[in-house]
């Protein structure tokens, strides 16, 4: 959990589909890489993401499925503002403190 941050740099979205293709795109290997990494930062050592039409495809999707997320993190917070509702504010801060996770397990029901 030390590392927990890694997962918000804009590379993410590139490492998981990293993973994902040197596991050969097979859901159990990526999903034990995952739980066993905590840095980021280290995975893309050896090789570069092969921008395969497949990579370029999870890319969009994960960035999508990102701006969409994070569009409606950004409508919360308003809303809590403005009705000043903080269990909206605390929602909000959930859903961004896990939106990594459900971006990486996402992407795995996607592919599976």
């Amino acid at each position: 959990m030390k590392y927990y941050w890694t997962r918000f740099r804009l590379s993410y979205p590139t490492v998981l589909v990293y993973m994902l293709q040197n596991s050969e795109y097979r859901i159990g290997d990526y999903l034990q890489w995952l739980s066993r990494v905590d840095d980021l930062r280290k995975v893309i050592k050896r090789r570069q993401l092969d921008y395969t039409a497949k990579a370029r495809l999870l890319l969009a999707v994960i960035w999508s499925i990102l701006v969409i997320l994070y569009t409606f993190i950004i409508i919360l917070i308003i809303q809590s503002v403005v009705v000043s509702d903080t269990l909206v504010a605390i929602l909000a801060v959930i859903l961004f403190v896990v939106s990594p996770l459900i971006i990486a397990y996402g992407i795995a029901i996607l592919c599976g």
